[in-house]
């Protein structure tokens, strides 16, 4: 038989991982508690902050991953086959736009080189005429013989430029008229129209020049005042006509060249409004088709994979978070407290320390002749003074020191 004291087998000091500013405490001495109970806990608004963005950051992996798996919803195909079909009718509305504005233009366009075409001829006609009355008054035979000025100089001036004039009108005019009356091209007509207000230019001037020759003609029997007058109400008739051709005439250029360049321009935009409409209803379809298309292996995975990475920066921060708390890692009873709330705690110093109640033990000396009689895992019978001796306990021997104690001389066994 031998004695000892009964004590508890789970004499546990309890600390945080790291020193910091205590901000919980929730027991005392003396206080029991259970297993897991929440002891005590370190000031950590920051990384409570940080498990809360991973919590969300981890809820919207998932829900991207179970969205990804469960494919676009039939309402979402719905609005986006609404989307093809409205991008479909943009699409033929601009089409449309444009077949009618080329319509427009080649109708337009034609009428305005109709018009330009019978202008050439028309004005043509009335140069041609110019050109006659002038040749009446000092180039033809007539003229040569019997028309006498008193400024020889501005008689020779009107003889060149009616020469000049009539070169440019032969070789001019007339080719480019037929040209464009032959081809009926844009071009050609703005080529003709162009050179027949040169022409024009040249007969106006060339008829104020023949003016002042009638101004200073001296009369005779052939030319006779009579005669003068009339060549000069005629040139005055012909300079209003020019005039008038010329003003017909640029107006025409004007109108072709003006019209041709807005429609041109017209044309770009409604091209580039066709072409936007049609990229607008491609985009349409490829979402449309992406959506009605299953997730494709690598957008699982990534989808799989950022839910991990999101549960293990979740898993970091719970980590760190937990080293802030000290949870009774046993039922037991709290045997000191060492430091109070707004305290810096201590990593040289427990803060909590409690027994478990859960196990406990008797450490006895055996003598050395009896130490043999004895051996791991025999049962024992325990009696304890704060009980009857009739009642008896029953313990298991767990442990054997195998060095010596020595008391008071002799030899022991603990």
């Amino acid at each position: 038989e031998v004695t000892g004291s009964i004590e508890s087998a789970d004499d546990i000091d309890l600390n945080f991982t790291s020193p910091g500013t205590l901000q919980q405490l929730s027991v005392g001495v003396g206080d029991e508690v259970v297993t897991g109970q929440r002891l005590a806990a370190l000031l950590a608004g920051g990384v409570a902050s940080q498990v809360a963005d991973a919590r969300a950051a981890l809820d919207i992996a998932k829900s991207s991953l179970d969205q990804l798996l469960a494919g676009a919803s039939s309402e979402d195909i719905d609005v986006t086959e609404e989307e093809v079909a409205s991008a479909r009718a943009s699409y033929k509305a601009a089409l449309d736009a444009l077949v009618s504005l080329e319509e427009t233009r080649d109708q337009e366009l034609a009428n305005l080189r109709a018009e330009a075409l019978n202008t050439l001829n028309n004005k043509y006609f009335i140069a041609q005429y110019a050109l006659d009355v002038v040749y009446d008054a000092i180039m033809d035979t007539t003229a040569d013989n019997d028309l006498y000025v008193s400024d020889i100089s501005l008689l020779s001036s009107a003889k060149v430029k009616y020469n000049a004039t009539k070169n440019d009108y032969d070789t001019g005019v007339v080719g480019t008229l037929n040209l464009a009356q032959a081809t009926g091209e844009y071009d050609d007509i703005l080529i003709a129209l162009d050179a027949l207000e040169t022409t024009l230019e040249g007969v106006n001037n060339l008829l104020v020049t023949t003016f002042e020759v009638m101004a200073v003609t001296v009369e005779n029997t052939v030319y006779s005042s009579t005669v003068i007058s009339a060549f000069k109400s005629s040139i005055n008739t012909q300079i209003s006509a020019i005039n008038t051709a010329i003003t017909t005439v640029q107006g025409d250029a004007a109108s072709l060249r003006i019209r041709n360049l807005y429609y041109a321009t017209s044309l770009v935009a409604s091209q580039n409004s066709v072409d936007s409409a049609l990229a607008s209803l491609n985009l349409a379809e490829a979402r449309l088709n992406l959506k009605k298309a299953p997730p494709r292996d690598f957008e699982i995975v990534t989808a799989e994979a950022n839910v991990k990475r999101a549960q293990a920066t979740l898993n970091r921060y719970l980590s760190n978070w937990s080293e802030t708390v000290i949870n009774a890692p046993v039922d037991g009873v709290i045997t000191e407290v060492n430091f109070d709330v707004g305290e810096q705690t201590s990593a040289a110093r427990s803060v909590i320390s409690m027994i478990g109640v859960s196990d406990m033990q008797i450490e006895v000396d055996v003598p050395e002749s009896d130490i043999t009689k004895v051996k791991m895992g025999d049962e024992v019978e325990i009696t304890l003074d704060a009980f009857s001796s009739d009642e008896k306990f029953v313990g298991t021997i767990t442990f054997i020191d195998p060095a010596a104690t020595i008391i008071d001389g002799v030899t022991y066994y603990r």
